[in-house]
């Protein structure tokens, strides 16, 4: 009884009533059983495909991920999941990070930020560290006082840049006078040009470290 009245205080609503035959699902409960079945399918169906151990069996996920973490974060550790679960199959599609609102044919979604909307289990992983980095030959003929640095060639976001901690920090560094020589959606493309010593960009630590 415990859980079930810390489950109803969670989600607000009385989800069980007590009649002569015992407890029963209220209209409240049975929506709520209703809305996680598709939940509970999509687990087992995992859960089935990691223990399958016949031969050439595969279990496939699809998950979705924003491009720079993919690439710089996930894509690089697949090889020690494939060692340990060879017969998974990753799918990743990339995204600008841009919390989803749907997962459609997802089992996962990993995004900067939270989901304002949406039907969906939601976890916070990890927080991201950010930093502003360029070339050393760039801050070496730049100087590293603070006035110096104050006119340092800056690689900004682009303008229709999803809100973000990072996007907004550089945004106001652009419209207190910052010298912006470039701007690009894509960290990657950010990443290349800092290396080509065009200027300082703010850029994800797991990418740029």
């Amino acid at each position: 009884m415990r859980r079930i009245a810390a489950l109803e205080k969670a989600v607000g609503v009385r989800l069980f009533a007590r009649g002569r035959a015992g407890y029963h699902l209220t209209e409240e409960g049975a929506g709520l059983v209703a809305a996680l079945r598709p939940v509970q399918q999509r687990l087992a169906g995992i859960e089935r495909g990691f223990g399958n151990d016949g031969a050439g069996s595969e279990a496939r996920v699809q998950l979705a991920a924003p491009a720079a973490f993919a690439s710089y974060f996930l894509a690089p550790r697949l090889r020690q999941l494939q060692i340990e679960q060879p017969g998974l199959v990753v799918e990743l599609s990339t995204t600008r990070g841009v919390p989803p609102t749907a997962l459609s044919n997802l089992d996962a979604a990993l995004c900067y930020g939270v989901p304002a909307q949406g039907d969906m289990l939601t976890r916070k992983l990890s927080e991201i560290g950010y930093g502003l980095y360029g070339a050393a030959e760039l801050l070496a003929r730049r100087g590293r006082t603070a006035s110096d640095i104050a006119k340092l060639p800056l690689i900004g976001f682009a303008h229709d840049e999803p809100a973000s901690g990072p996007a907004e920090w550089m945004a106001n560094q652009c419209a207190a006078g910052g010298n912006v020589v470039f701007r690009s959606s894509d960290p990657s493309c950010r990443l290349a040009a800092v290396q080509s010593a065009l200027g300082f960009a703010c850029l994800p630590c797991f990418m740029a470290d």
